[in-house]
């Protein structure tokens, strides 16, 4: 494979449930992220996280030889529905992460997973993070609404390791569906 055949995921999901942990664990360096400052005056006391919204973070991948794997990962709250919306037209794949511990963040998932999913033609990957059994995680993912054909992964993405594990599935995923199943 050459560098014309680059794979891109998006990874998504509601707010807090690591998703740039997901796309830290195999990153070659930091993620890039672009922010959107909000209009706040001066006189106001305010860290720089509360001036910024991320609006996209970025992650590459690139072996020696073989395809480079851009993460390109959109923030969870529903200002950012535009730009997954936007972004899962240009993908392979597409990771959508989940809080099994954060019940009350399953509400706003599941109505954001059955949005992506609308006309989606690229393989899904659910990741149903903080969570170890597998029946768990297909039983969580099923709850929100995800398609039947969708891989779910059981993960801890406090450990790289299991990050790495959700990304071998959607590579293996992506490959095996081929080019050009993007949405219409």
């Amino acid at each position: 494979m050459g560098r014309s055949q680059d794979i891109r995921v998006l990874v998504t999901g509601p707010c807090a449930t690591a998703t740039a942990s997901l796309i830290q664990s195999v990153a070659q360096g930091p993620i890039v992220v672009t922010d959107v400052l909000h209009d706040v005056p001066d006189a106001v006391p305010v860290d720089l996280g509360a001036r910024a919204t991320p609006v996209m973070g970025v992650g590459v991948y690139a072996p020696a030889d073989g395809p480079r794997l851009f993460l390109f990962g959109t923030p969870g709250a529903e200002r950012g529905w535009v730009i997954t919306s936007a972004l899962r037209r240009e993908v392979d794949a597409v990771a959508f992460v989940v809080d099994a511990d954060a019940a009350h963040t399953h509400s706003e998932a599941g109505v954001a997973l059955r949005s992506l999913q609308i006309g989606l033609t690229v393989p899904l990957v659910v990741a149903v993070n903080r969570c170890d059994d597998p029946n768990d995680a297909r039983t969580i993912a099923t709850s929100l609404g995800a398609r039947s054909d969708a891989t779910v992964v059981a993960c801890q993405l406090i450990d790289p390791r299991s990050g790495r594990d959700v990304v071998i599935e959607m590579l293996a995923a992506a490959l095996e569906a081929g080019p050009d199943r993007r949405v219409a």
